[in-house]
């Protein structure tokens, strides 16, 4: 058999405090992971996760979707900015930027 063609379950396990998400493309592979852990853990399994670390998560049929969009919301109520107007930012469409191909400089001598 080549080991090319053969499929490797990759499971990614986010731990955050006291909750765990479990990612993987099959359901029995989330329910194996849930099954072993259990086993040593207690643990309260809640359904499908819909936030995490302020990330909204999206779902289709064939990807996952992350967005702070609403983290974003949230300080901008908090620190008073959510109702200000925006603005044009100034820019010379004229001016070509370029890549730096010298020496780099620390960025602490200018701040």
């Amino acid at each position: 058999m080549n080991m090319i063609n053969t499929f490797i379950p990759r499971i990614i396990l986010y731990l955050y405090v006291d909750a765990i998400l479990i990612l993987e493309t099959s359901p029995d592979a989330i329910q194996r992971v849930k099954n072993y852990l259990s086993l040593n853990f207690d643990m309260k399994d809640i359904g499908p996760a819909d936030m995490i670390s302020g990330m909204k998560i999206s779902r289709t049929s064939n990807k996952v979707s992350l967005s702070l969009s609403h983290s974003i919301e949230r300080m901008l109520h908090k620190f008073d900015f959510y109702d200000f107007k925006l603005i044009a930012t100034p820019y010379v469409s004229s001016i070509a930027l370029k890549k730096n191909k010298g020496e780099h400089v620390s960025q602490l001598e200018y701040s």
